[in-house]
């Protein structure tokens, strides 16, 4: 996964260095997926003259080599960063030893799309173990997963963030059972911009006056980088903003951090179809900035610190401020069941989430660069451990 995004963002410099070198003509604007508007075009990059191959076409070819070097090179750093703040966590969880029963029949996911395709590669998972067992996995968001669990349409909702009170007591009156919830992993809602923008941080008003339309936390709309930091490099230029689908959970949660009940700008936005073009865009262009989640970090895009006031403190998403909280849009990667009165719950249920908080199912979680949760927050409903093994 990581190795895929690399590539495309590798992809994306080559021709913006390309580009940038030819002589011939300036790049043209292009328009921007799905939204029919002209994209800001790539600037060149300043290289040092020593750098420049001079033979007959060799300053684009090198250019290239440079950027895809760099990019390649933001992968292995990228694998040593997973080897050491990562794999400590992940041994931490039990190893999952098969149950004596053979479990067949259907296991039926539905709800987030964020949490989709990691769902995806656990269900595979678990389904080599028994394969009698067929699990199926419903992308499409939180909300559809809520209402198909009422509906009695799956027996299990994949959630982006955890119950509210309403909803539980709404499951429990529909339904005459109890909503049971577990976190299988976190995420953070993160504000990206290119690698080389130097940005130090941005406040919640910061954030509600480039993305609000209405920016009731500011007086005037930033529309300009010098805006957001009087001594950015990039001047006057205009900030040029990327987002995921406006119905997207991680719109939702940035809108309630910074901009409650207020609507995106107009105003150079580009809707992308989904996070990762988001986060592409940011590595392509240096004006851009974007939101997506952390699981969708590339090296060629920067994360920034956000804060709550010019006061601080800035905290910049990690692995770290995102298990502890410290980071302001942090957010749980729930899945929930529903249990008949005085029943833990299914056990073919309880068996795929033993599977799910185990040293495998964190491995596939943490490689598809979510983060794991806390070892104290497994649920005691799960079962016991034992010997490092679950029983």
């Amino acid at each position: 996964m990581i190795a895929a995004k690399t590539i495309a963002c590798a992809s994306l410099l080559f021709v913006a260095a390309f580009q940038a070198s030819s002589p011939a003509t300036a790049p043209q604007a292009a328009p921007a997926p799905g939204t029919g508007v002209p994209t800001p075009p790539v600037e060149s990059p300043v290289l040092p003259a020593d750098a420049i191959n001079q033979s007959a076409g060799g300053t684009a070819i090198g250019s290239a080599e440079r950027a895809v070097t760099e990019a390649l090179r933001g992968l292995e750093l990228a694998q040593l960063e997973y080897t050491a703040e990562l794999s400590e966590l992940v041994e931490a969880f039990p190893s999952y030893s098969p149950h004596p029963t053979a479990w067949t029949g259907k296991l039926r996911i539905v709800g987030s799309s964020t949490m989709g395709p990691l769902l995806t590669n656990l269900g595979i998972g678990f389904e080599t173990l028994y394969p009698q067992l067929d699990i199926t996995v419903q992308q499409g968001g939180s909300e559809i997963g809520l209402g198909a669990l009422r509906e009695g349409r799956c027996d299990l909702a994949a959630m982006s963030r955890p119950l509210t009170s309403a909803e539980r007591d709404e499951l429990r009156r529909s339904t005459g059972k109890e909503p049971v919830e577990a976190v299988i992993g976190m995420d953070g809602v993160c504000v990206f911009v290119n690698r080389d923008n130097p940005i130090p941080g941005l406040t919640k008003a910061q954030c509600n006056g480039i993305f609000s339309i209405q920016h009731s936390r500011v007086p005037r709309p930033v529309y300009r980088w010098n805006q957001a930091d009087p001594a950015s490099p990039l001047g006057d230029e205009f900030i040029s903003l990327y987002v995921p689908d406006l119905e997207s959970g991680t719109l939702s949660m940035f809108r309630s951090w910074c901009m409650p009940g207020e609507e995106i700008t107009t105003s150079m936005r580009f809707t992308e179809p989904g996070p990762s073009s988001v986060v592409n865009a940011c590595c392509a262009y240096p004006a851009a900035i974007g939101l997506a989640g952390f699981g969708h970090r590339q090296p060629r895009a920067r994360m920034v610190p956000i804060g709550e006031s010019s006061e601080g403190p800035f905290v910049a998403p990690s692995v770290q401020s995102i298990r502890d909280g410290s980071y302001p849009m942090t957010r749980p990667l729930t899945v929930v069941f529903l249990a008949a009165q005085g029943s833990a719950g299914d056990e073919v249920i309880l068996d795929f989430l033993r599977f799910v908080m185990s040293e495998t199912g964190q491995d596939q979680l943490v490689t598809l660069n979510f983060v794991p949760p806390k070892i104290e927050s497994i649920p005691a409903w799960l079962g016991t451990r034992r010997n490092d093994l679950w029983n």
